[in-house]
């Protein structure tokens, strides 16, 4: 990890998560994943944040679900924590 003790650069969640680099940047595309922050022409990732999110699709890619669907999931839970009650 760089920077910080729980920042990651796409190198390394590419290799955590065995995902290439292509896939990750259209996960980032889709909005299946956010970037935490950028610094000149790099990206990082929060490892608490995408360890979680890489972690439920995956297991949603597992049960057979299609990134659509994995991110109108995602999206539904966005709005879910950003909605009043």
């Amino acid at each position: 990890m760089t920077i910080e003790k729980n920042i990651l650069t796409i190198d390394e969640v590419s290799k955590l998560f065995s995902l290439s680099k292509a896939s990750i940047n259209y996960y980032i595309n889709m909005g299946l994943i956010d970037v935490s922050m950028r610094r000149g022409n790099k990206r990082f990732f929060e490892y608490d944040i995408i360890k979680h999110r890489m972690n439920t699709i995956q297991q949603l890619q597992e049960k057979g679900f299609l990134l659509r669907q994995i991110k109108e999931k995602i999206m539904q839970e966005k709005y879910r924590e950003v909605s009043p009650r």
